[in-house]
């Protein structure tokens, strides 16, 4: 049977927001992407779960996609991770929780209020290690600037260039006709501005009690994978599984190899309800995970 991809509207946190479903058994994957981006990042994996018989959620983040906005009155930041919180508390205890980009960042912010997540998959997150150029985009423009510089210079559509160009190919028309739309591309440049010091350092990872899977692409060029070092050294039972060849988008780029992670994560998830927590495998994460940059060899 062919795989189906169902869209629902819910509300989460206040937030009415599209979400991307696929029905399967066991605790659900909840997909959260990252910043100018949709659900319809996930559509690769999701189609992919699917055909494993694995339920997944991806939803649209506040101020993305076909979500309502983030208000003015509290930090962005904090309102999509509160719109995350309360769809992992919808789906139930052993939800895990996936992100990529900001959405990973999200994923590890959640996993810090809540104790009942069964994992937290955060792949290239954000607010770890970026490169010079990017973190030069993100600052905040003057309203002045932002009249007189052309539409096509200014963020997200800058960004989106750079975004699409990593993508999947069949991802990019439905990215683009989201990011350049004029009422998402204002909120979302609002957004951005709130992002450049709300996301410098929002992490206090010691309170994360749920397994930690960090996938990061060897190539990412957005989220540099040398900000591996920092998750590792803070959460030192996380797992690390570094993606050779593979860019900022792996559940594009990769959707088999991510659903292999996701789906073997969940068979531990389920059989450490069972059982008690078996020892540690030093094969889990290596002592030293190997080069950690944004330049590595294939």
């Amino acid at each position: 049977m062919r795989a189906r991809i169902r869209r629902e509207r819910r509300t989460y946190a206040g937030y009415s927001t599209r979400c991307l479903v696929v029905d399967g058994t066991g605790p659900p994957f909840l997909l959260l992407h990252g910043y100018t981006d949709s659900a319809d990042a996930w559509r690769l994996l999701l189609l992919e779960l699917a055909r494993r018989g694995r339920a997944a959620v991806a939803i649209d983040m506040p101020s993305h996609g076909h979500a309502d906005s983030v208000s003015s009155d509290r930090p962005g930041l904090e309102q999509l991770v509160d719109c995350a919180a309360a769809a992992a508390d919808d789906l139930g205890p052993g939800t895990i929780v996936v992100g990529n980009s900001l959405g990973g960042t999200v994923a590890l912010l959640v996993a810090e209020r809540q104790g009942s997540l069964g994992a937290v998959v955060p792949i290239g997150p954000a607010a770890f290690a970026h490169p010079i150029w990017l973190r030069f985009s993100l600052q905040p423009v003057s309203n002045a600037i932002m009249r007189i510089t052309p539409r096509i210079l200014q963020l997200p559509p800058y960004l989106a260039t750079a975004f699409a160009a990593k993508m999947a190919p069949s991802a990019i028309p439905t990215y683009l006709s989201h990011v350049l739309r004029a009422t998402n591309h204002k909120r979302l440049r609002t957004l951005a501005d709130g992002l450049a010091t709300e996301a410098v350092d929002p992490y206090n990872l010691s309170r994360i009690t749920a397994p930690v899977t960090l996938v990061w692409g060897t190539r990412d060029r957005m989220a540099l994978n040398s900000g591996a070092k920092i998750l590792l050294t803070a959460i030192p039972d996380a797992r690390y599984i570094p993606l050779r060849g593979v860019g900022h988008t792996p559940q594009q780029q990769a959707p088999a190899r991510v659903a292999d992670i996701l789906c073997d994560l969940r068979a531990r998830t389920h059989l450490s309800v069972l059982a008690p927590p078996a020892p540690t495998n030093p094969t889990d994460r290596p002592a030293d995970p190997g080069p950690l940059h944004g330049t590595d060899n294939p």
